[in-house]
C-alpha cells in the first residue's frame, strides 16, 4: 500500500540520518520496495503451499491438519512457544493465516453480530475449517478477558455446531509447554480415535 509506504519512509527517515551510516532517501526507499516485493513473494508461496496441503488433505483420508489462527504478534518464535512444531510432531500439517489469507478472503458470512476485526478474522477461519472434514482450528490467544474472549466464545460455539472440535491456547506468560503439549496430544488422539471409528 503506498501510504503504508509513505508512513514507513517517514518514521525510518530520522532514524538513518541519526545513524553512524546515513543513506539517502532514494536507496531508503529502493530497500523498502525490494523488502516488501521479497514480502509479498514469500507470502504467495505459503498461499501456494496451504493450497497444495488443503488439496492433500482432500485426497488422503488419513491426513489432518490444524490451522493455526491468532493475532500476527503470534507467529513469532518466542510467543507461539514451538506450538507449530508440537502439532507437526503429533501428524498435523500445520497451516497459517497469512497462508491462507485467500482462502479467508473468500468466506462470506451473516457477521453483523461481530464488530470487531479479530472476530471476524477468526470466524472466518472457522469457516473454512469446517468446509474441510479433517482440518481442524487452533486459536492462539493473549488475553482470557475483553474482545479475544468474545471472539472465540463464537467461534467455539460455531465450531461445536459442526462437529468440530475446538481448540484455544493461551500463550501469554507460557514458560512450560507441558500442558499445551498434553491438550494438543489429546487432540490428536480424539480425531484419530473418530476416524477409526
Amino acid at each position: 500500500d503506498p501510504k503504508d509506504m509513505k508512513r514507513l519512509l517517514a518514521a525510518l527517515a530520522p532514524l538513518v540520518k541519526a545513524s553512524d551510516q546515513p543513506i539517502s532517501e532514494e536507496e531508503l526507499h529502493d530497500a523498502l520496495e525490494k523488502a516488501w516485493a521479497d514480502q509479498l513473494g514469500f507470502e504467495r508461496i505459503l498461499e501456494k503451499e496451504t493450497e497444495h496441503a488443503l488439496a492433500l488433505l482432500e485426497e488422503d483420508a488419513s491426513l489432518k491438519a490444524v490451522l493455526l489462527a491468532g493475532r500476527p504478534y503470534h507467529a513469532d518464535e518466542a510467543i507461539m512457544h514451538g506450538i507449530d512444531e508440537i502439532l507437526s510432531s503429533l501428524g498435523f500439517i500445520v497451516l497459517g493465516m497469512t497462508g491462507a489469507a485467500p482462502l479467508l478472503r473468500a468466506v462470506t458470512f451473516d457477521d453483523e453480530d461481530l464488530s470487531w476485526k479479530q472476530a471476524k478474522r477468526l470466524m472466518r477461519a472457522a469457516h473454512l475449517v469446517a468446509s474441510y472434514p479433517r482440518l481442524e482450528l487452533a486459536c492462539l490467544h493473549s488475553f482470557g478477558c475483553g474482545y479475544d474472549a468474545i471472539s472465540l466464545e463464537c467461534v467455539r460455539s460455531f465450531l461445536q455446531q459442526r462437529g468440530h472440535p475446538f481448540t484455544a491456547l493461551k500463550v501469554d506468560e507460557m514458560v512450560e509447554t507441558a500442558h499445551v503439549r498434553i491438550r494438543l496430544r489429546t487432540l490428536a488422539e480424539s480425531l484419530d480415535a473418530e476416524r477409526r471409528g
